[in-house]
């Protein structure tokens, strides 16, 4: 590809791929979208206008940043419960579903070996999992955190 080449695609197909890019798309995803060659996308971001102004959605994005972070924290301030949890999970300090407080994760393989030695166990959830052909992990929940 020569140094200079740029691509002879009409202004609002050069437009769309900016707008992509800049919503953070890759070039392959961008190409198999709009349904243009690999080589085109990137001969389009080349460009020098669309390079800078690119650069200059980016510049203004990064500017904003201190208004956005004072913003989350006037509604963290103000209780916005919502908005707290998906802070957490998208930041990655919560992962997936979390277990209910104070229960645990039993496995009715360890009760029934447990019952054979020391007789049989109060817990009507593991009697009825154990009933099943296909034991699977259960949760009981526990007042004190410990069972």
């Amino acid at each position: 590809m020569p140094q200079n080449a740029t691509s002879l695609k009409a202004p609002a197909v050069k437009a769309a791929v900016a707008l992509k890019r800049g919503e953070g798309k890759s070039k392959a995803q961008i190409a198999r979208e709009m349904k243009i060659d690999r080589e085109t996308v990137t001969r389009i971001l080349s460009e020098p206008e669309i390079s800078e102004a690119i650069e200059a959605s980016r510049s203004r994005c990064v500017a904003m940043l201190p208004k956005a972070e004072r913003a989350v924290e006037r509604q963290l301030e103000k209780g916005d419960g919502d908005l707290g949890l998906r802070l957490l999970e998208k930041s990655g300090v919560l992962a997936g579903p979390q277990p209910p407080r104070n229960s645990m994760t039993v496995d009715v393989h360890l009760y029934q070996a447990l019952a054979t030695f020391i007789g049989p166990i109060d817990s009507p959830t593991a009697n009825q999992q154990s009933a099943d052909k296909e034991a699977k992990p259960i949760i009981i929940e526990s007042e004190t955190g410990t069972k």
